[in-house]
């Protein structure tokens, strides 16, 4: 894992991309290897870094994940750096979370332009904490039903957050001129 904040490039390149993923106890590692494999993947491709990331947790502790592993993220979520992008990664309870050093990390950043994503259930608490507008939710097999009571309806201009197994979609809070994944048609 390259542990740097938004850095410099290198001449005559576009400085890298800075990855922060935040996890929280239970997530799958799946989910949380489906975010930095590609990363470096690209990195070893480009024969350059193109990309940075890091793991932030809720503490600077140990974080376990939902088959029993743990991981040690560098920083907890109160002293993470300025970051490019924000993945949050948790597992089921992601709709129980609350977390407000992490909510006010992810403000932090996106004030200053990140975008803001998902894997796993993770979308579910960035929506509980107003980051996002009301989630698309793809069938799962582990989704109790009626995951979408409580979430803020007020959030008309959030672009919504696609929770699909795996699956990541980046964005800024506000909508993008031309932006369509398909199935977010209004």
């Amino acid at each position: 894992m390259i542990q740097a904040p938004r850095g410099r490039a290198q001449q005559g390149t576009a400085p890298p991309i800075t990855f922060a993923v935040l996890v929280f106890p239970g997530f799958p590692t799946m989910a949380f290897s489906s975010v930095i494999e590609p990363l470096r993947a690209a990195n070893i491709l480009a024969r350059r870094e193109c990309y940075r990331w890091i793991a932030v947790g809720l503490s600077g502790g140990k974080v376990p994940a939902s088959n029993g592993f743990t991981i040690e993220p560098v920083l907890g979520a109160r002293e993470a750096p300025l970051v490019d992008r924000i993945v949050a990664c948790s597992g089921g309870d992601a709709d129980h979370v609350v977390a407000e050093h992490a909510v006010a990390w992810i403000r932090r950043n996106l004030r200053t332009g990140a975008w803001i994503g998902a894997v796993a259930d993770a979308a579910f608490f960035l929506a509980r904490a107003g980051r996002v507008g009301r989630p698309c939710l793809h069938p799962a097999l582990d989704q109790p039903a009626g995951l979408h009571r409580g979430l803020p309806r007020d959030r008309a201009a959030a672009r919504p957050l696609c929770h699909r197994p795996q699956a990541l979609h980046l964005g800024r809070r506000r909508r993008q001129p031309g932006y369509d994944a398909g199935h977010h048609r209004r």
